[in-house]
């Protein structure tokens, strides 16, 4: 069974078709990187994915289970939207707090974790700090961390690089290869079970240096292909 598997999905706003009959299936340990221009559908395609918007037609499995319908299902998945949404007022503390209580975690282990998180993203003085206070980049490292603070089995990201210079961006692919093979700090509970990573990227050099499978949108149509292969479109198993 694979971790994830979207089948022929549709999603239309406002009368245009912003996706059409989708497929894509990953297994635990992929690393996705999807590809495409702004308004292709791919984001879109990751917040259908992570709940936010429910599909027209086809459907969206995770572990075999809808998403949609089963809410232990969806705290197997952890989200940073390309524009953070965070508390101005709340410092780091205050956010794995408020994290903590929506996922049932503790909440003394959360914030040890998250701190600890924190340290690897160049942070580790803002823990006190309100998020107001942040730059953009600073933001998105803490957006991160809150995705992976409760050990998600898939984490979805929306364009996690953009608006990140070339320190923090490596300190970001860092981390995400780190989750990818469980290490330690990054995996909590899940160490020695591989990680699962989908994102949304522009940087061509990035999806083939990162990812094990890359997929480009056009038009609302994924193309899926491994590095060194053609993209091609994929009716069933991609």
């Amino acid at each position: 069974m694979s971790l994830l598997a979207v089948e022929e999905a549709t999603k239309t706003f406002a009368g245009a078709t912003v996706l059409e009959r989708v497929n894509l299936r990953l297994e635990a340990g992929d690393r996705f990187c999807l590809l495409g221009r702004n308004g292709a559908g791919k984001s879109t395609l990751l917040r259908m994915i992570v709940g936010m918007y429910l599909p027209d037609a086809g459907k969206i499995l995770l572990a075999g289970k809808d998403p949609a319908g089963h809410p232990r299902t969806r705290r197997a998945i952890g989200f940073a939207s390309d524009k953070p949404f965070l508390y101005d007022k709340l410092s780091c503390r205050e956010h794995f707090t408020l994290h903590a209580a929506l996922y049932d975690l503790e909440v003394r282990p959360a914030t040890q974790r998250g701190t600890a998180l924190l340290e690897r993203m160049g942070m580790a003085r803002s823990v006190d700090q309100r998020a107001e206070t942040f730059s953009f980049g600073m933001r998105k490292k803490l957006s991160l961390v809150l995705a992976l603070l409760h050990a998600p089995s898939l984490l979805v990201l929306d364009e996690p690089l953009a608006g990140l210079d070339p320190e923090a961006a490596v300190e970001v692919e860092v981390l995400l290869r780190e989750y990818n093979v469980a290490t330690d700090v990054v995996a909590r509970d899940r160490v020695g079970k591989p990680g699962t990573v989908l994102l949304s990227t522009h940087s061509i050099v990035f999806a083939s240096d990162f990812a094990t499978r890359q997929g480009i949108m056009r038009g609302g149509h994924l193309a899926v292909h491994s590095p060194g292969g053609p993209a091609a479109p994929q009716p069933g198993r991609t």
